[in-house]
């Protein structure tokens, strides 16, 4: 067990303590013999809270929607509901694959504290789509609702139309949150996306200046109140804890030709699960020319070998290797292709629509979670993948030993590129999977650790 401290006492990044755990499960009388559990007695309901604004454009900078509630608030199965529309001068346009590009960053606040801070939330939630969504997804939700599918249908939608997408906000799907023992309630903000890297053209020679507006935005989440007496015990508790696995996403440029081989990753978190990291053409990232750039080119930049160095340790202490070297090979990119199916397939793509964990992982079966085959991932769709979980088997509640808070914990991100590459200027991704822990104190403010 880890213990934190904070604001003076201590807590444990443990699932054992969240609140839920004092509502009790009741046998009548009558079926002493023939047990079957019951929980407690109450009301659910959904309830929509609508943004502060009917429209919102890039201009905006980001679409804000305050929660307040008396009750306890569940956004297990939150959702997202607008419509949206999107134009260009001199072309048709349509919105890139899928509709959530438009979210750069995702903020959570109580009062004027931030408790939750995601940078580049459409960045990592395009890679997971395409690398690890559960291949009936597609055709269930599809370009109606989220967005995904070919940019034949995404065209028509262009014009107008409503769409109902994951909350997708890791602190807030981790468990039911008691508002009625919050003060200030809490405001989510979505900061909106510069249209060229959310927009693309129908016709790239002659498209020009990208917009979209988001219409009528709201979120839809569910309301529960308990029974009276458990709605106190609650109440009396004091301090709550919700832990859940989160992210940062941090992002390099590397030149092209300069055959840059080692990052330094600046991270001060605890409980760190695993590393991931992918290339994209930096030209292309912003360009509504260049189609679905977020979701399908992930280039290999000629990689051959990658690992981390923390502080003078290698991990792994071998190499991971990424394609063939010499004719003497036994194994080329297979062994990297094997190790992101492994930590990719343990990470949800698709929040709770598929009923999986909400705290961000996932234990599925890989050849169901990860979707790409070798052949793609070798040519145009490479995400590299350090886990550092010492079994892959270890439930995702548990932490690593991998603290880094300490404040002198060096990380780095190390890579052996073929001579000459990049051979564009390339954007390296790096995300790093860690634990953190929402505390709901016993003066009703909300805050973070990690």
């Amino acid at each position: 067990m880890t213990s934190i401290s904070a604001n003076g006492a201590d807590f444990a990044l443990l699932k054992d303590q969240s609140y839920q755990r004092v509502l009790p499960s009741k046998t009548p009388a009558e079926m002493e013999y023939n047990t079957v559990a019951t929980g407690p007695a109450g009301s659910r309901q959904v309830v929509e809270f609508l943004a502060d604004n009917s429209t919102y454009t890039f201009a905006n900078g980001k679409a804000i929607i305050r929660l307040q509630s008396k009750g306890i608030l569940s956004f297990q199965n939150a959702m997202l509901e607008f419509s949206a529309t999107c134009s260009a001068t001199g072309s048709g346009a349509y919105f890139h694959n899928g509709i959530w590009n438009w979210i750069n960053r995702v903020r959570v606040l109580n009062g004027s504290i931030v408790v939750f801070d995601q940078l580049y939330k459409n960045s990592m939630r395009s890679m997971q789509w395409s690398c690890c969504r559960t291949p009936e997804t597609d055709s269930t939700f599809g370009d109606a609702c989220w967005g995904v599918s070919s940019c034949i249908n995404r065209i028509a939608r262009a014009s107008g139309y409503n769409y109902l997408i994951p909350l997708d906000i890791n602190l807030l799907s981790s468990d039911e949150i008691p508002f009625d023992s919050l003060q200030n309630g809490l405001t989510i903000e979505l900061y909106l996306e510069n249209p060229q890297a959310c927009v693309n053209y129908v016709t790239p020679s002659t498209g020009s200046s990208p917009t979209y507006s988001i219409n009528n935005l709201r979120l839809r989440c569910d309301e529960v109140f308990y029974q009276e007496d458990l709605m106190n015990k609650i109440r009396s508790i004091g301090t709550i804890l919700l832990p859940y696995t989160n992210y940062k996403l941090t992002q390099f440029t590397i030149p092209a030709g300069s055959n840059v081989n080692m990052v330094p990753i600046q991270l001060r978190v605890q409980g760190v699960k695993r590393f991931l990291f992918w290339f994209q053409n930096s030209s292309d990232i912003n360009n509504s020319a260049v189609p679905d750039v977020k979701c399908c080119e992930f280039l290999k930049s000629g990689m051959l070998f990658y690992q981390l160095k923390i502080d003078q340790t290698y991990y792994p202490p071998q190499p991971v290797k990424a394609q063939f070297t010499s004719l003497n090979d036994v194994t080329g990119f297979q062994e990297a292709f094997f190790q992101t199916a492994n930590g990719l397939a343990r990470h949800e793509a698709d929040n709770m629509i598929q009923q999986r964990q909400n705290n961000g992982e996932t234990q599925w079966n890989i050849f169901r979670d990860f979707l790409i085959n070798a052949d793609m991932y070798n040519n145009n769709m490479f995400v590299g993948v350090i886990d550092l979980k010492t079994f892959l088997a270890h439930d995702e509640d548990l932490l690593t030993k991998f603290d880094t808070t300490p404040g002198n914990t060096t990380i780095q991100l190390n890579f052996t590129l073929s001579n000459s590459y990049p051979l564009v200027t390339t954007t390296l991704n790096v995300v790093a999977i860690h634990s953190s822990i929402g505390v709901l104190d016993q003066k009703g403010k909300f805050f973070m650790i990690e």
